[in-house]
């Protein structure tokens, strides 16, 4: 697929220096296909027009699935796709990017909104969805100076933890011990083994290692303490299931 390069067609001073469509092809090409990003494009009523191989994965499509010309409603959850939706509006309307901070079925993603084609009838949106790949901070979620203007999250088998075991599992894949994580919570050894045990039942782990794996896939070892805190609380109070730890009291 060649998408024009964004406001090529209005340049006034396009020279005979300007790469050529087939140069923008290969450019395309290696955008979708070398960057390791899930890429998409889709239209004001969540048509899509496009997903590359690392936009089906990351929703569980197989490799035959027909995804082109149907709703991203049939993909994922009600909730994230109105989430989603909302941003698309908004990019149309005010023709800026938008970061987002996002989890798919508990892995975290920064995701960027661009518009395309603002023309009636004929609106797109290009979503680029990578990895987290620099740490972040409660600073970055909220107040005057945020990387991320919006928070879109489904914490899929995360969202069974307490707040407290999301602290612990984040810990687990940073390599803490369980000596170092009772130090760094302010809790007993006993109150962390609890944790890491129900941990092991709420995500079908049999060990810490698989824990640590689970952490670090998710995303989880990129927030600080504050900022996966302020995570959890949000998505807890959006789902409106506030959840208390009977192993946290000591």
């Amino acid at each position: 697929m060649f998408m024009q390069r964004p406001g090529l067609a209005s340049s006034p001073d396009t020279t005979k220096d300007e790469m050529t469509p087939a140069e923008w092809s290969v450019c395309w090409q290696a955008f979708t296909n070398d960057a390791s990003c899930a890429v998409t494009v889709i239209d004001a009523q969540g048509v899509v027009h496009y997903m590359n191989q690392f936009g089906r994965d990351l929703i569980g499509l197989k490799a035959l699935d027909t995804i082109e010309g149907r709703n991203l409603s049939e993909f994922i959850p009600g909730p994230i796709h109105d989430a989603r939706m909302a941003l698309v509006s908004r990019v149309l309307q005010n023709g800026s990017s938008i970061a987002v901070l996002g989890a798919i079925a508990g892995l975290f993603r920064r995701t960027v909104y661009r518009a395309l084609d603002n023309t009636k009838g004929h609106e797109r949106v290009l979503t680029v969805c990578v990895p987290l790949c620099q740490p972040v901070g409660l600073a970055d979620l909220v107040g005057p100076e945020q990387v991320y203007c919006e928070m879109c999250l489904d914490l899929g088998a995360l969202s069974t933890l307490t707040e407290r075991e999301l602290q612990v599992l984040r810990l687990i894949g940073l390599g803490l011990s369980t000596h170092e994580i009772a130090e760094r919570l302010h809790r007993s050894k006993k109150t962390i083994e609890w944790h890491r045990v129900s941990l092991g039942s709420k995500l079908s782990a049999t060990n810490r290692v698989e824990l640590a794996r689970m952490a670090m896939r998710a995303g989880l070892t990129w927030f600080d303490e504050e900022a996966i805190t302020h995570i959890w609380r949000r998505a807890t109070k959006s789902n409106g299931n506030h959840r208390a730890d009977p192993h946290d009291d000591r």
